[in-house]
C-alpha cells in the first residue's frame, strides 16, 4: 500500500523471491513514484486499485496535470464499483436499531431518506449514521424510551442514486427535443473522446466543446444550458451544480485591470470547484459600436484567452438573439472559432404554446373544464402581434398561467369552498385571465409610448385606440 506518507524507499531491499506486486494507491503522483522505484529493482506491478470516487479522480488529474501524470491515462482498465442501493444501506440502518432493541416502525420514512443522503454511500457510513441517530436519541430521551422519532434524525441533502435531474425535466420540457437531441450528442462526442484517450493514450487535439444558443426570448435556453450541466456531471466531466449565469455587468470592471480580474476568477472560480458551466447571457451587449468601452473590448478579450485556458474543466454557452449573437461573432473571429456547435431555438407555435400552458397547470393539478384552445390562440396571436419579436414564448403561457391562479383566488370562497373548487377551471376563469394579461400589455404599450413620444402630440385617447380599446 503506497502514499505519500508511506512510500517505498529505494534504500530497502526488495525480497528478490518476489517478481509481481499488486499496489493500492490513494493518488496518481504516488503510483508514478513508486511505479519508478520499484522498476529499478526489475519487479513488475501487476494491477493498480485507484481508492477513489469520480469526484477525487478528477481533481487528482488537475493536481497531477503538470507533471503530466494523470490517474485515467496511467490504467488500461477501469472497474467501477457501483454504490450501495438506499435499500441495502436502509436495511444496515434498521440492522442497527435493531440491535439496539429500538422500535423504528413509526419512523420508517425518515430512514429511506436517510439512507439516500449524500454523506451516506456504503455500508460503513450508513453504520456511522445510525449510531449517530441511537447517540442523538439517548442523548434526548429519558433510558427507558425504546422508540426512535423523527427528532433523532438530523437534516441532511437527500437525492436521488439513480436519477440525476435532468432526466426527469427532460421528460416534461416541450418544444425543444430537436435542441437537446444536438446537447446530448454533444456529450456523448465527449464521453467519446474520453473513453479513446483513455483506451489509446491519445489526447484529442483542441476539440471544441463550448456552444452558441440563439433564438427569441423563453424558449428555453436558460433551462436546455442547466441541463447540459446536469449531463456533464452525470458523465463525470464537472462537479454537479457547478452551473453559472453570466451577464456583462458580472465581467466589465470599472476601471483599468478590475475586468481581467472579474474575468480570470470567474474561470477559476468553476475550474477549481471540479469543473462547470458558464452561460453567458446576451454577451454580445459588450460589442455595440455605440456604446462599447475599452473595458468592454478588454472583456471579450478575457473570456477568449480563458476559454482557451480552461478548455478541459470549463465548457461556455453563449446565448442571446440570433442576429446579434451573429455580429458579435463577426465582430470577433477569435470568439467565433471557439464555438464548436450553435443551437437555434425557434419561437413556438400556438400549439405548443397551449401544451406548455396545459403543462402549467397539470403540475398544479388543475383540471381544465373544457377545451380552451380557440380562446388561447387569439390570445397568443394577439401577444404576438403587439409585443413582436419580443414575444416572450413560454414566458408569456406562464405569465397567463399565473393570472389564471389570481383569477380562481377572486371566484373561489376559501371558507366554503369543496376540493373540486381547488381543482377545476372553467372556461370563464381562462377569458378573465386573457383580459389580465392583455391589459398588461397595454400598459407597457402606454409606458413605451409617453417615454418615447410627446404628450401634446400623442392624446390619451390616441393610446386606447392603439391598445385596442374602442371609446
Amino acid at each position: 500500500e503506497a502514499d505519500d506518507e508511506a512510500d517505498i524507499h529505494c534504500d530497502e531491499k526488495l525480497p528478490i523471491d518476489i517478481m509481481y506486486f499488486v499496489m493500492m494507491a490513494e493518488n496518481a503522483s504516488s503510483v508514478k513514484k513508486n511505479v519508478d522505484i520499484i522498476d529499478r529493482y526489475g519487479k513488475r506491478i501487476i494491477f493498480v486499485l485507484v481508492k477513489k470516487d469520480p469526484d477525487h479522480m478528477r481533481q487528482d488529474n488537475m493536481q497531477a496535470d503538470n507533471c503530466k501524470v494523470t490517474a485515467e491515462s496511467m490504467f488500461f482498465d477501469h472497474i467501477d464499483i457501483p454504490a450501495d442501493s438506499t435499500e441495502y444501506l436502509a436495511d444496515v440502518i434498521e440492522k442497527q436499531f435493531e440491535e439496539n432493541r429500538l422500535s423504528y416502525a413509526s419512523v420508517k420514512p425518515y430512514i429511506e431518506k436517510f439512507a439516500a443522503a449524500e454523506n451516506v454511500y456504503d455500508e460503513y457510513t450508513a453504520y456511522k449514521a445510525a449510531r449517530y441517530v441511537i447517540s442523538k436519541h439517548y442523548e434526548n430521551s429519558p433510558p427507558t424510551d425504546c422508540t426512535l422519532k423523527a427528532e433523532d434524525f438530523p437534516n441532511l441533502i437527500i437525492y436521488d442514486k439513480t436519477n440525476l435531474p435532468y432526466c426527469a425535466s427532460a421528460q416534461k420540457l416541450i418544444g425543444v427535443k430537436k435542441q437537446l437531441d444536438t446537447v446530448r450528442r454533444q456529450v456523448r462526442c465527449m464521453k467519446y473522446d474520453k473513453m479513446r484517450m483513455n483506451k489509446i493514450r491519445f489526447s484529442p487535439v483542441g476539440t471544441a466543446y463550448n456552444m452558441a444558443f440563439t433564438g427569441p426570448p423563453g424558449t428555453a435556453k436558460t433551462t436546455v444550458a442547466r441541463m447540459f450541466a446536469d449531463m456533464l456531471a452525470k458523465e463525470g466531466f464537472i462537479s454537479a451544480g457547478n452551473f453559472t449565469e453570466c451577464r456583462k455587468s458580472d465581467i466589465v470592471g470599472g476601471y483599468v485591470g478590475h475586468t481581467a480580474r472579474k474575468c480570470d476568477n470567474l474561470f477559476s472560480d468553476l475550474a477549481e470547484k471540479g469543473g462547470g458551466v458558464l452561460l453567458f447571457d446576451e454577451i454580445y451587449t459588450l460589442s455595440e459600436k455605440d456604446a462599447q468601452t475599452q473595458f468592454d473590448i478588454e472583456a471579450i478579450n478575457c473570456i477568449v484567452q480563458n476559454i482557451e485556458n480552461y478548455r478541459s474543466s470549463v465548457y461556455c454557452i453563449f446565448a442571446g438573439y440570433e442576429d446579434k449573437m451573429e455580429v458579435f461573432f463577426e465582430s470577433n473571429p477569435g470568439m467565433a472559432s471557439r464555438i464548436g456547435i450553435r443551437v437555434k431555438f425557434d419561437g413556438y407555435d400556438n400549439s405548443t404554446l397551449c401544451d406548455i400552458f396545459g403543462s402549467f397547470l397539470e403540475q398544479e393539478k388543475y383540471v381544465l373544464s373544457e377545451n380552451c384552445d380557440d380562446i388561447l390562440y387569439d390570445c397568443f396571436d394577439e401577444m404576438r402581434n403587439r409585443q413582436g419579436c419580443n414575444f416572450g414564448n413560454a414566458r408569456e403561457a406562464r405569465n397567463l398561467f399565473d393570472n389564471v391562479k389570481r383569477v380562481m383566488a377572486e371566484r373561489v370562497d376559501t371558507n366554503a369552498a369543496l376540493e373540486d373548487d381547488f381543482t377545476f377551471v372553467f372556461r370563464s376563469d381562462v377569458k378573465k385571465a386573457i383580459d389580465m394579461s392583455i391589459e398588461a400589455l397595454c400598459t407597457a404599450t402606454l409606458h413605451n409610448d409617453s417615454d418615447g413620444n410627446d404628450e401634446k402630440d400623442i392624446q390619451p385617447e390616441e393610446n386606447l385606440h392603439r391598445c385596442g380599446f374602442i371609446l
